[in-house]
C-alpha cells in the first residue's frame, strides 16, 4: 500500500509507554500505510473527524505489535475524510 501523509502533533510519555497523537487525511483509495512516529506500536486509536457519519469505521490491519513506521489502514472506498490517531508503543 502507498503512504499516507500523516502529522505527528504531539508526543508524550505515560508510564514507560511513548504516545504518540497525529492526524492524516485518507481522502480517497481504500488505505494506506501511516507512519506513528513510533518504532513498535503496540496500540492504535482513531477518531474521525468528518461531517457526517461514517457507515464502516477505519481499521488497522496488523497483527500488534507492528512497525510503527507503517502502520496499515484500511476503509471503505466512501470511508476518506480526516483523521485523528493516538499510538502507543516504544
Amino acid at each position: 500500500m502507498s503512504a499516507i501523509s500523516t502529522t505527528i502533533d504531539a508526543k508524550t510519555v505515560f508510564g514507560n509507554w511513548r504516545v504518540h497523537f497525529g492526524h492524516f487525511s485518507a481522502a480517497s483509495g481504500t488505505g494506506g500505510e501511516i507512519n506513528t512516529g513510533l518504532d513498535k506500536c503496540h496500540f492504535i486509536f482513531f477518531f474521525v473527524n468528518h461531517s457526517s457519519v461514517h457507515a464502516d469505521a477505519i481499521a488497522a490491519n496488523e497483527t500488534m505489535p507492528c512497525d510503527g513506521s507503517a502502520v496499515t489502514v484500511v476503509h471503505t472506498s466512501s470511508g476518506g475524510g480526516n483523521y485523528y490517531f493516538m499510538a502507543i508503543g516504544y
